[in-house]
């Protein structure tokens, strides 16, 4: 079959995101490729608007996208009994899943994997590509998989790849393109587990024997503050914990000796126990001191970039907003005495006008700089944690939880 005679399945999930929706969608519908499948599969949210949705594809949707369904969860089900009911719906020879917050890169991204899936070999079933990791407002903070991941998928061997993903998620989930067979042969996300469906799917197929392939290029823009890395802190998010341990003690324990070395060990345990550290606190159960002590401090960061997230794009607005007022304050009054306004002497005084106008400006100005400044801490925090031992997948999951 001809590239471009399969059906390529995107499954977006959505979780109180939808005001982010329309952006990933308009990534969808503006891609080159020319036999898409869209699935909608909303988990049960407050601001998801079915109706809403069905119109805007009426407006919208190009003779690219040959196929649409909508789903909508009465309640929450969690983040992988939702991903499987959007592979149920699949219908395509290829299938790639996305979150409602996140985006395409640019247009040409499925005709560029498509193309590559046909040049692999024939048991060729996955393919993955690099994603940007970005704060909320869509400024890039780092790759999501390091030199030493791609250098892996590029020159490693299947048990290469399967010791790093041991080490914690490194592999992502949106920007990642599966043979429908992928699901027909190993069976759809594992439902013991909550919210983690990427990590555990990609250990079985990489300990089934399952090479990765990559293309080299960025498909996606991933959005922290999304469902994946978003607005629930690792504090407040017993489920994601808890999903996190069982996924150490049944995928990853009995691994560990048969795969890493030392040092890799101590890698491994180091990550094991701040995840235990999380979860101990999340759930309230009783933990070392020295335990106390490094979940105090994860939950601390996690808490300031909280904050950072939720107050620097509000007080950007407000600053735009100023600024428009000095601006105001600095024009109208002067335009009202060229037109020679009756009442201008008592309602401005143009001087006291102006003058409140440019000390407005400056001090809008002044806002936005220092607004700069909250988020060159998160991206120098990430930056150092990039290039210690830990891997950065874990880190980010510290950082910014939430489902999908």
């Amino acid at each position: 079959m001809k590239v471009e005679n399969k059906k390529l399945s995107v499954i977006v999930t959505s979780y109180n995101n939808f005001h982010y929706l329309y952006e990933c969608l308009e990534s969808i519908i503006n891609q080159t490729y020319d036999n898409i499948e869209i699935i909608i599969t909303d988990d049960g949210s407050y601001d998801f608007i079915r109706g809403g949705l069905e119109f805007w594809f009426k407006l919208y949707s190009g003779d690219n996208v040959k196929n649409i369904v909508i789903n909508q969860n009465s309640n929450n089900l969690g983040t992988v009994k939702n991903v499987n009911i959007g592979l149920k719906h699949a219908k395509g020879d290829v299938i790639t899943m996305i979150a409602a917050d996140d985006k395409y890169r640019n247009e040409n991204v499925f005709t560029l994997a498509m193309r590559k899936m046909e040049i692999l070999p024939e048991d060729a079933l996955v393919l993955t590509t690099q994603v940007d990791m970005c704060n909320q407002w869509l400024q890039p903070l780092h790759p999501f998989m390091n030199d030493r991941v791609l250098n892996t998928l590029r020159y490693g061997s299947v048990n290469d790849l399967l010791k790093l993903e041991l080490l914690g998620s490194l592999l992502p989930s949106c920007g990642t393109f599966y043979k429908k067979e992928v699901f027909e042969r190993f069976g759809l996300c594992d439902e013991r587990y909550d919210l983690i469906e990427d990590h555990v799917l990609h250990l079985k197929l990489l300990k089934a024997g399952v090479r990765f392939y990559y293309l080299d290029e960025t498909s996606v823009i991933h959005r922290a503050g999304g469902v994946s890395h978003g607005t629930e802190g690792a504090s407040k998010s017993p489920r994601f914990w808890k999903d996190c341990m069982n996924v150490f003690d049944n995928e990853v324990m009995p691994l560990v000796d048969m795969y890493l070395d030392e040092n890799e060990k101590h890698e491994f345990n180091e990550t094991y126990k701040r995840t235990k550290a999380h979860y101990q606190a999340a759930t309230g159960e009783a933990v070392s001191s020295f335990e106390i002590i490094s979940s105090k401090k994860a939950v601390f960061l996690d808490m300031l970039t909280n904050i950072i997230a939720f107050l620097s794009p509000r007080v950007h607005e407000m600053a735009k907003y100023l600024f428009a007022l000095g601006v105001l304050l600095c024009i109208l009054p002067r335009l009202f005495e060229s037109i020679q306004v009756p009442f201008i002497d008592k309602a401005f005084e143009i001087g006291h006008a102006s003058i409140y106008g440019g000390i407005l400006m400056i001090i809008s100005t002044a806002v936005f700089v220092l607004n700069e400044i909250p988020q060159m801490f998160v991206k120098l925090l990430l930056i150092k944690r990039r290039f210690s031992n830990i891997p950065i997948a874990r880190y980010l999951e510290a950082i910014w939880i939430d489902e999908d």
